[in-house]
């Protein structure tokens, strides 16, 4: 029979991450290799820091940045609540705006997806392409926070002067 020896290894457990750390490095490597935007830079922390982020409500302070250095001020905010530094209390008014926000865009997507489906058919029975109906929204996406969607003005628009 083979001798079997047994090895144990003691492995130290790192606390569980919750991509704080990650998405540091991250912006760490962005100042150090400018190449992104600040629109990527916004997408990829929400991507890692996500449910900490909804966890102490920074999700929308974190869309609303409008430089790296405040990109970087969120996540330290949420570094500091995480480690007991700043004291987090959670604001029922602020989540009710961010609850809203989230449904009006759900809602302004959906409508756009219908309006587009709309032009779809219509091109298909005028014979024209897609591209020749809808206009190009300054917008990339058709996604306008805080004011009605330029697809929608511009279909309002269109309407009357057909009136």
């Amino acid at each position: 029979a083979k001798a079997t020896t047994q090895h144990q290894i003691r492995v130290k457990k790192k606390p569980k991450d919750d991509g704080i750390s990650l998405g540091l490095e991250y912006l760490q490597c962005v100042r150090k290799f400018p190449s992104a935007t600040l629109n990527h830079v916004v997408f990829h922390i929400r991507r890692m820091c996500k449910k900490v982020l909804m966890e102490y409500q920074l999700l929308e302070d974190l869309k609303l940045a409008q430089s790296i250095k405040e990109v970087g001020n969120v996540l330290r905010l949420c570094e500091n609540y995480k480690k007991g530094k700043k004291g987090f209390n959670f604001d029922p008014q602020k989540a009710k705006r961010q609850r809203e926000a989230r449904e009006k865009r759900a809602y302004e997507e959906k409508c756009r997806k219908k309006y587009v489906a709309r032009m779809e058919r219509k091109a298909k029975r005028l014979g024209k392409s897609l591209e020749e109906l809808l206009k190009a929204t300054s917008v990339p996406g058709g996604h306008v926070y805080g004011a009605d969607p330029s697809w929608l003005a511009e279909s309002q628009s269109s309407s009357s002067s057909n009136k």
